[in-house]
């Protein structure tokens, strides 16, 4: 069971000062519903969740708060689109609520690794870039040449690059 709420900064402000005690907005914060010891998803104990692997079934129980607002500013920033900004934020919480944690270094990395891949093969599948427009306007626009309509352009910078507010900072502090 998944819930997904799309919310506006004030908004996400007012559920991070409330469950992570930070007080401003964020990016994406994860609640993780299946977890034995109730701890916000990304911030349990070591040991206490692994990544998702082989034999190990896909059982997700949670929420995930994503803000647009800082969709939308993060796109200006890394010259990308609002909607794959979601995109990337819902992949980072859903990896969260695989088992991924990204309070240590080596643990971030891998599961930068892992959102970059995700975020790609989404883009590269689905015409991401046509989300929040009226269908028969998505249909018509056609496909850059030699791009499928999902294709985008990398992000600017090197991936580890920390970004503002949604950094590895944040989004460690703040996935609940």
């Amino acid at each position: 069971e998944l819930g997904i709420h799309l919310v506006q900064a004030a908004e996400m402000a007012r559920i991070n000062q409330q469950f992570l005690q930070h007080s401003s907005s964020t990016d994406v914060i994860t609640f993780d519903h299946g977890a034995e010891d109730g701890a916000p998803a990304g911030l349990r104990p070591p040991g206490k969740s692994e990544p998702l692997g082989p034999g190990r079934p896909l059982r997700l129980h949670g929420e995930l708060f994503l803000c647009l607002d800082d969709a939308v500013a993060q796109a200006r920033t890394f010259r990308t689109s609002w909607q794959l900004e979601l995109v990337r934020y819902l992949i980072h919480g859903l990896l969260h609520l695989c088992g991924h944690d990204d309070l240590a270094a080596a643990a971030r990395r891998r599961m930068k690794r892992d959102e970059e891949k995700l975020v790609a093969l989404i883009a590269g599948s689905f015409p991401v870039a046509a989300l929040g427009r009226p269908a028969a306007v998505a249909r018509r626009r056609p496909a850059a040449a030699g791009r499928s309509q999902g294709s985008v352009r990398p992000r600017v910078g090197p991936p580890q690059r920390p970004r503002a507010g949604t950094t590895a900072r944040t989004r460690t502090a703040r996935h609940g």
